[in-house]
């Protein structure tokens, strides 16, 4: 009975950068675990960050980086958790609004 073969092949950009900007790809072969283990990798992978940059005046951001140092807090974890609530209470009337326009 043939043994049934645990490799798959994966395409991997390969090799340097050609005239016109393409890389060309190289097929490799590379064991089955490997490629469930990528697969796994991406599906528990942790959210992502974005940076935003926020324009305001010097005295509005010195009274908040004074009150969030006051209780212990970050600046960050304090406007990140504004901006949740506020799109939690946002999202119920915009999508009630969407509906009276059908």
């Amino acid at each position: 009975m043939p043994r049934k073969s645990t490799r798959r092949t994966a395409e991997f950009e390969a090799g340097s950068r050609q005239p016109g900007g393409l890389q060309p790809v190289r097929k490799i072969t590379v064991p089955a675990w490997f490629v469930a283990m990528r697969q796994l990798m991406h599906q528990f992978k942790e959210p992502r960050w974005k940076r935003m940059n926020l324009n305001g005046e010097t005295n509005l951001h010195d009274a908040f980086k004074a009150s969030t140092a006051a209780q212990g807090k970050k600046m960050t974890d304090v406007l990140i958790e504004l901006i949740q609530e506020y799109i939690q209470n946002i999202r119920p009337k915009a999508q009630g609004a969407d509906r009276r326009n059908k």
